[in-house]
């Protein structure tokens, strides 16, 4: 009977949840008072970027590599693989290499054209030569057969539906005996709650497509290769970039004025020191440095000293202590993180809601931002809003509902332009992994109840150059708000990403991965 409780309460407040997430309260908002010419070309400097290509595999990449990557297409990723099997139209040439780029370009082109769809963990890269040969020819946008994602996409973007879906879903978490998730222990992968509700168990009961028929190897990296703090569900994820810059994860100690000791603070460090202001990645909502997992390695390889940071009170710091995790205090331990390890002004990257962060960091500490990047902002919110008067006890119910597998599923279907329902439940794995750690639902509410971000009032305040990126195909917050969000920081430059969703860094990471660097190495 209390969890039934507990669902209720949930339920109440699931709106004002995914009214934070996504930023649909102040969307209307703003739309109804300020309604905008959306046939209009966009104001000022505008780039929009696109075009047709290919994933093939890269030649002289490892072969283990490969042969992992080729079997994820195959497997979870559900790649078309039937013509590369013996007798099929494209086996010949029988080469691991041949092969994979038929995988990787099947599922490129399934999922969109997204280049987060040709990364394959470093595997693969884009083409704009057609690689079909003879009688293999090699799948583009329009002749890839989509109906099975659509469908399953169409229905978790119907609220109504997907609230059903909901329903049915809380259920089956009602029954007793939920797995309690704790942080890796330093040996083993510790044991399983008998009748506990699984990542795997729930993707059964909400899976849309049929199981891929070719067998796929599944990942087995040992517990050791990740550092011990992270959650113990870390291992499943089975997104070869999640997983590497996994292992890169790990925890700085942060002195700061409201809590006695450090808090051991998470985030991934640059390899390198270079001449260049440093650039500083930021993340969205409840996110973590994960989030830029695709990224990343493209800034690295740019030359670019590069850390991603876990804003205080979410990703994987040691929060044991219960910190305050309001706005202040969020400000204040990112100065000190730059004032202890970085040193230099920095080039501030802040997606989503982190450029709320961004924002607020950079008229407070204008000698620690040289420049700042601002992708699909979430820049206009009045805080959390009416979620700051909630009772705690219907607030916490609220957080248990927050990291839920079905609001996880609907928030990538939601952030996302194009998403099949296998990719999105590796993310939502990748997407969640941090709400695992026993603080957050402190952490989380010590925040919704503090008020939030509302730096609505500091836009114009801003005097550092910025770059504004955003995902043409938002349907999180439309880019009527990245017109206004231009017109008012007066030294700003503004690009547009075609076929791309909120998260543009996840979708198309190459694309933004040059905005960039074109924009740091800008004298």
């Amino acid at each position: 009977m209390r969890k039934r409780f507990w669902v209720l309460q949930g339920l109440l407040v699931f709106g004002y949840y995914m009214a934070l997430a996504t930023g649909r309260g102040p969307r209307e908002k703003v739309e109804s008072t300020a309604p905008l010419n959306t046939n209009a070309p966009p104001e000022g400097n505008t780039t929009f970027l696109g075009g047709t290509s290919w994933c093939v595999a890269k030649p002289g990449v490892a072969q283990m590599d490969l042969q992992n990557a080729l079997d994820w297409a195959c497997g979870l990723g559900m790649a078309d693989c039937g013509p590369i099997q013996a007798g099929g139209r494209c086996f010949d040439p029988d080469t691991l290499l041949s092969h994979a780029s038929y995988a990787f370009n099947s599922y490129y082109q399934q999922n969109g054209n997204s280049d987060v769809a040709c990364i394959f963990g470093g595997t693969a890269a884009l083409t704009t030569r057609d690689p079909s040969y003879g009688s293999c020819s090699y799948s583009t946008s329009g002749t890839v057969a989509s109906s099975s994602s659509s469908s399953s996409s169409s229905l978790l973007r119907n609220p109504r539906l997907f609230l059903w879906m909901l329903f049915g879903t809380l259920l089956l978490l009602l029954r007793p005996g939920v797995a309690v998730h704790d942080p890796l222990p330093a040996g083993g992968t510790g044991e399983v709650i008998a009748g506990a509700v699984t990542v795997e168990r729930m993707a059964s009961v909400l899976s849309f497509v049929p199981t891929p028929g070719r067998a796929t190897t599944k990942c087995t990296t040992s517990v050791g290769d990740f550092p011990t703090f992270l959650p113990r569900e870390v291992v499943k994820i089975r997104d070869p970039s999640a997983r590497k810059l996994a292992t890169r994860i790990e925890r700085l100690p942060v002195k700061v004025s409201f809590l006695e000791t450090p808090i051991m603070s998470s985030c991934v460090k640059p390899l390198f020191q270079s001449g260049i202001n440093p650039v500083v990645l930021l993340h969205g909502f409840d996110s973590s440095c994960l989030e830029w997992r695709y990224t990343y390695p493209f800034l690295e390889d740019a030359g670019l000293e590069t850390w991603a940071l876990d804003i205080l009170g979410w990703g994987f710091s040691d929060l044991e202590k219960l910190p305050s995790c309001d706005v202040a205090s969020k400000c204040e331990h990112l100065y000190q993180i730059w004032k202890s390890y970085i040193r230099r002004p920095m080039v501030l990257v802040g997606p989503s809601l982190g450029a709320a962060v961004a924002i607020d960091f950079a008229v407070n500490h204008s000698e620690a931002v040289k420049k700042l990047v601002l992708i699909d902002a979430s820049v206009y919110a009045e805080g959390t809003g009416k979620m700051a008067r909630l009772p705690r006890a219907v607030a916490y119910a609220g957080a248990r509902l927050l990291k839920s597998i079905p609001v996880r599923l609907y928030a990538n279907f939601l952030a996302f332009n194009k998403i099949t329902l296998s990719s999105s439940f590796d993310w939502m794995n990748v997407g969640r992994l941090h709400c695992l750690l026993p603080w957050w639902e402190d952490a989380t509410i010590d925040f919704m109840l503090s008020g939030g971000y509302d730096v609505s009032s500091l836009v114009k305040q801003v005097k550092q150059e910025t770059l504004i990126i955003w995902g043409e195909d938002d349907q999180i917050i439309s880019n009527k708000f990245a017109l206004k969000l231009h017109r008012e920081l007066m030294n700003s430059t503004l690009h547009q990403v075609p076929h791309c969703g909120h998260l543009p860094h996840v979708e198309q990471p190459e694309t933004v991965a040059k905005l960039l660097s074109e924009f740091v190495q800008r004298v």
